[in-house]
């Protein structure tokens, strides 16, 4: 004995949802998707962690993948950090990396600067919180910087991210 499609009972059941069940359907499916991407997705490479024995200034930022802003400063902060050899950058992925989160809550908490969104920068005990343009934000963060490197700079986030005391600078 054989069945037919019209007979099956699966098909049946199939041909028998209402749209709603199938919009169920499709959300389960899909949350189900995001949930298995988001743990069998590649990990986001280490941080930057080498010290140079010239760095006068770290500069912390808390970036978030997939982030317009974040992308948008990349370029001028691997610039920056190219061409400054007192400078020193660390990058912390926020999104997909939550111990990176909890550090990024901890020095805002820290600097008494809520971290409300990305990319959230840290040069000394200040906070640069976003991004637009090179001609704006990158122009404050490169100021915020070149003060640092001419002048004494509190890192109390280096100090509570595990990083040596920079040679010749205090955490006030």
């Amino acid at each position: 004995m054989t069945t037919t499609t019209k007979t099956n009972p699966v098909f049946k059941f199939i041909k028998g949802l209402k749209p709603v069940e199938w919009a169920i359907i499709i959300i389960v499916i899909l949350f189900v998707s995001l949930f298995i991407w988001q743990y069998t997705k590649p990990t986001v490479a280490k941080e930057k962690t080498a010290i140079n024995p010239e760095t006068k200034v770290r500069l912390y930022e808390f970036w978030g993948q997939g982030c317009p802003h974040c992308a948008a400063a990349a370029p001028f902060l691997q610039k920056l950090d190219d061409d400054l050899t007192s400078l020193e950058v660390h990058k912390y992925e926020v999104y997909y990396n939550r111990e990176n989160k909890e550090k990024n809550k901890k020095v805002a908490d820290l600097l008494g600067k809520e971290a409300g969104g990305v990319p959230y920068i840290v040069i000394g005990d200040e906070v640069i919180n976003g991004y637009d343009t090179e001609e704006t934000t990158g122009k404050l963060i490169k100021e915020r910087v070149d003060f640092c490197i001419q002048n004494e700079c509190p890192d109390k986030t280096g100090e509570l991210l595990g990083f040596e005391k920079l040679q010749g600078f205090s955490n006030k």
